[in-house]
This record gives C-alpha cells, structure tokens and sequence, in this order.
C-alpha cells in the first residue's frame, strides 16, 4: 500500500492499493481502459482494486444489480474477517431513455455501495451515480461506465480506519450477466452490512509493546 503522507497509513493492509491521486491522474502506468477508482475529496488519496470479477443480474428490464470486486472466487463462502480487498455493489434502478430521462449533474440512476475489508474489518462507503446503459439491461454482457459518483463512509465495524472521507468514484468494466455468481456476491455484501451496522469485526488485542495488564478503558 502506498500514499503520499509522509507518515504511512497503517489502516488497510497490501491486499488494498492506496496510492497519491497525483499518481493516478498523471498517468504512472496503472489506470487503463479498465478501470475502478475511489478518489477522496478531502486527501491526496485514491483506492484502485485489481478488479478480478465483474457480474451482475437483472431483475426486469429497469432494474439490475452489478458486484466489482478484487476478493477471491471462494470470498462468499470464506470467513470475511480473512479477507482484504474490497466489493462494490451498483444497484441501477432505472434505465435512462433518450429524450425521456433527464441527465442533469444531480441526475441519479444507481445507488452505490463499497465495501472495504482489511485487518478484520470492514467500512461501508455508500452513495449514488448517473450510469447510462449502452446495452439493454438482462443482456449477456453490459458496458458499466460512470465518472463522480458520490459516496461517503456510512457504517463500518468498531476498528475501522477511514483512510478516505467523502470520495468519488469511476469505473470502466464490462459486466457478465451471471446470476448466480451475483448472488453469492449479493450474500456476502448482505453479511458484511450487518456486521458493519452493529460495529462487529474480528477482535483487536493489544498493540505490540503495550501493557496488556493495564486498565481498560
């Protein structure tokens, strides 16, 4: 993991790339035609997961559910407190049409979720987007393309570090229509909202060097 303060950041393990935003924007080499990034507005900061898996599933023809993700295969199934990565959930709920659905900057078409794992923790990073569809939702492949959508950490367990803040978020991928691999997604993404909402988390023992008989707090 690497930022662009001085000090570190030992929040998130190397399992997650954090890097300058003068990095990203400059061209260093990482961001390609593929791509998902998480911008903080308020540091030098930007998330940019290797993404391994893009799927989704369509409800009807207005309605879809789209999971990005960095975790492994096998991640819906594993023990979440293990993994480091993070998921994202789209979750489009219209489909614009020309002349009919107004595009406007405070236009918004999904709502958006991102869920960071890292050292048995979990933040939730929630928000919303425009997402304009070139291909008709319930296809075998649909092109998942948006810029600024805005989100911010709405819950996360109790020894989370927010190492973003407010952030924007761009994505480039082409999305599989794969129901079920979606749902195992939609699974975990469920699990990890619930431990986030009641501040759960694998426990944190003393740090190294610290007086482990000392008082509680």
């Amino acid at each position: 993991m690497r930022t662009n303060d001085s000090g570190g950041a030992a929040g998130w393990g190397a399992g997650l790339m954090l890097m300058s935003v003068a990095c990203v924007i400059g061209g260093c080499g990482v961001v390609s035609s593929d791509r998902l990034v998480t911008r903080s507005t308020g540091t030098n900061t930007a998330l940019m997961p290797t993404v391994r898996a893009v799927v989704y599933r369509a409800t009807d023809r207005s309605t879809a559910d789209i999971y990005l993700t960095d975790l492994p295969a096998n991640a819906p199934e594993a023990d979440w407190t293990t993994l480091e990565g993070t998921l994202v959930h789209l979750h489009v709920f219209i489909r614009p049409r020309a002349g009919r659905t107004p595009i406007a900057d405070s236009a918004c078409s999904f709502t958006l979720r991102q869920f960071v794992l890292a050292g048995g923790q979990v933040g939730v990073y929630g928000g919303g987007g425009f997402f304009l569809p070139k291909e008709a939702i319930g296809s075998e492949e649909m092109r998942v393309e948006f810029n600024g959508a805005t989100l911010r950490l709405n819950a996360a367990t109790a020894g989370f570090q927010d190492l973003l803040g407010p952030s924007t978020m761009d994505a480039s991928w082409t999305a599989t229509r794969d129901d079920a691999a979606a749902a195992g997604w939609a699974r975990l993404a469920g699990r990890l909202m619930e431990e986030a909402a009641r501040g759960g988390g694998a426990s944190v023992g003393p740090a190294a060097g610290s007086d482990a008989g000392g008082g509680g707090r």
